[in-house]
């Protein structure tokens, strides 16, 4: 029976632990389609060698580079594929190992929640989700989302789409969960909102690294005291590099956005055994962030007591 996510400890040890207990017992199939499809590429690229040295008519640095070209472009259609595959056998595992928290997988979403709260922070015009996982944590509904917001302006002829962000977003959902909204943004930004107004906080040091702003001056600063803020911005690194977080306390629930230039929740290497791979591990740890978040926001007494069905999912 797997541990449920109160007993799951993921510190050093104790991630450790869990993962050699629960998930490394089921990859030996994953690893056994690694190595069938690793032997397929093999085979292939031999017999473009062979085939292309055998009727070549150029010459012989002509063929050379022909026959490595043709292994090269079939290794990427390959590679594509185990990683369609890879995914399609792994997800369900990680989602066991969160079965008491409901987690599912979504290849795609529309984002209709993210979509409104991105609103708040961007003016932009595209916004798609690559992955997701949501589910369900204390009564809370959560999710954990590889996002990609763009904006593209033309120029005359001249089309050209700028990355406003890319990266993770966790999110705690509900119905009015928050009366007083707060954002706290970075790099002297603001949110897209004419209804929050800056604030200035005490914390010296958190004032030059981000700008604070809200609809309600003594909520903003109540849920922004210097230890949850603390608590929220750790929970961030875990995840990404420090200082590269947003976060914000909405009618829609709490989000944190995490600025990544990785592509997450992606197993790219077919070189690499599936038992060495950090991809799956670090699945795993964005998946306790989330559910980390929402146990210290409860423990905080900044999530409200549920007053309805939360189940938005």
């Amino acid at each position: 029976m797997n541990p449920t996510s109160a007993e799951l400890d993921f510190g050093e040890d104790g991630f450790a632990e869990h993962y050699e207990a629960w998930i490394r017992p089921k990859l030996a199939e994953l690893e056994a389609m690694r190595r069938k499809w690793l032997w397929m590429w093999m085979c292939l690229a031999a017999i473009l060698l062979i085939g292309v040295m055998s009727v070549a008519t150029l010459s012989t640095e002509v063929s050379w580079m022909f026959a490595l070209f043709a292994c090269f472009a079939t290794f990427l259609a390959v590679l594509s594929r185990y990683k369609r595959k890879l995914k399609q056998m792994l997800m369900p595992i990680i989602c066991d190992f969160f079965k008491d928290n409901k987690l599912q997988y979504h290849s795609f979403r529309e984002g209709q929640i993210e979509q409104k709260v991105a609103q708040r922070l961007y003016s932009y015009t595209n916004l798609t989700i690559d992955d997701s996982f949501t589910g369900t944590h204390l009564g809370y509904d959560f999710l954990v989302d590889d996002v990609r917001i763009t904006r593209v302006t033309h120029n005359g002829k001249n089309r050209h789409e700028e990355t406003l962000f890319s990266g993770l977003v966790l999110g705690i959902v509900g119905n009015h969960l928050f009366v007083d909204e707060v954002a706290v943004c970075r790099n002297r930004r603001k949110p897209n909102d004419r209804k929050f107004q800056r604030i200035l906080l005490e914390d010296v040091q958190f004032e030059k690294m981000y700008n604070t702003f809200g609809t309600n001056q003594i909520a903003a600063r109540r849920l922004l005291e210097p230890r949850k803020m603390e608590q929220i911005i750790a929970a961030a690194g875990r995840i990404g590099s420090v200082g590269t977080a947003e976060f914000m306390f909405l009618e829609e629930g709490f989000f944190l956005f995490v600025s990544s230039s990785k592509d997450h929740f992606e197993f790219k290497s077919i070189l690499t055994s599936v038992y060495k791979t950090d991809a799956i591990k670090e699945v795993l740890t964005d998946i306790r962030v989330a559910l980390g978040l929402i146990e210290t926001l409860q423990k905080e007494k900044i999530l409200p007591h549920l007053k309805c069905d939360p189940h938005l999912f």
